[in-house]
């Protein structure tokens, strides 16, 4: 019940954001528990009786939390149903974990998804230097690396113009912004980020990572360009603070009526959720979404390929923020500013 209730108080401590986190282990935890006591202890009295009750509410609260993202509710990006062509984009995103030496395990994943664009975080100088036979396929990149678990680098077939190195909370946490052309000539907004994350050995709140993301989010309203957003969020897809990112951006969310796809803890099956992820703008349906496996990182990397049709922006419905939600993004920016 605690687990359930406390996401709901908008309070930034990583004790509490924290559990914005394992909706669907909860979820399973509290339907295993009411089950237990319906079936081995009868409800007699008034006490035991609400506490049943509380436990369904909840249980139908973390049930509508996580239902979008099932494949029981309505996919918000479409399949598409042209084939591939000149304005398809594959993107792989992988968190490499900085400390982590399994180069060839990660190697082999790109060159069997051989994707057009390949996205790594937590990248140091080390990652940088074992990226040489990357760097021969991949003829343009950005790359930033840095030992703090916050490097980045951005490698590309396809041409990447007008890049800037922003660093919109913290002076040692970058971002790549700037534009990425397809082979049809379209050129589509790219946005790369690795928040800082709320935890006891990162960021004692989430109020760094939640501007962030916020911050990205104001500055795409009513963008009518091709857009999409991809890192590490270190946020899951379902929490409040995302589902505010993709209603103050307008963004659509592929995971959204497909599954979790969930890359983090890769060695715990048990206690994994969604962090790394591509957002994207009306103008593209899905082609591909796939999480691949694991080879030495805690994260497992995640693969989507997508394709830009005109006709997709009257096709498919974004979010919108009303003035309460509007309200609430400023506020959680203003914060970084006291």
């Amino acid at each position: 019940m605690v687990a359930t209730l406390l996401p709901l108080v908008k309070y930034d401590h990583w004790a509490v954001r924290g559990f914005d986190f394992p909706h669907v282990q909860i979820t399973i935890i509290n339907l295993l528990v009411l089950l237990s006591l319906l079936i081995f202890f009868p409800v007699h009295g008034w006490f035991n009786t609400l506490f049943v009750i509380v436990l369904i509410g909840c249980l139908i609260y973390q049930g509508f939390i996580i239902y979008p993202y099932t494949p029981l509710a309505a996919a918000q990006v479409k399949r598409t149903e042209n084939d591939p062509g000149n304005n398809t984009v594959s993107l792989m995103i992988t968190n490499v974990l900085m400390y982590n030496r399994d180069v060839e395990g990660c190697l082999e994943r790109i060159w069997k998804e051989n994707p057009d664009t390949l996205l790594m975080v937590e990248t140091n100088e080390w990652w940088q230097m074992q990226m040489d036979p990357v760097r021969q396929r991949y003829p343009h990149h950005i790359e930033y690396p840095l030992e703090n678990t916050y490097g980045m680098l951005l490698y590309s077939k396809l041409k990447l113009e007008d890049f800037d190195i922003k660093f919109i909370v913290k002076p040692d946490i970058p971002s790549f912004h700037g534009k990425l052309v397809l082979r049809s000539g379209t050129r589509v907004n790219l946005h790369c980020l690795h928040p800082e994350p709320p935890s006891p050995t990162e960021s004692e709140t989430s109020t760094e990572r939640d501007a962030e993301l916020l911050i990205v989010g104001k500055n795409l309203v009513n963008a009518d360009e091709p857009t999409m957003v991809a890192g590490d969020l270190n946020d899951v897809a379902w929490s409040y603070t995302t589902r505010l990112f993709i209603k103050t951006s307008g963004l659509l969310d592929p995971r959204m009526g497909r599954g979790f796809y969930s890359t983090f803890h890769a060695q715990y099956p048990l206690m994994r959720w969604p962090l790394d992820h591509v957002f994207m703008s009306q103008h593209f349906k899905l082609v591909e979404l796939k999480r691949l496996s694991a080879y030495g990182s805690d994260h497992l990397p995640i693969y989507v390929q997508v394709n830009y049709e005109k006709e997709a922006e009257q096709e498919q419905e974004k979010s919108r923020a009303d003035r309460l939600e509007e309200e609430l993004a400023e506020e959680k920016i203003e914060k970084i500013k006291a």
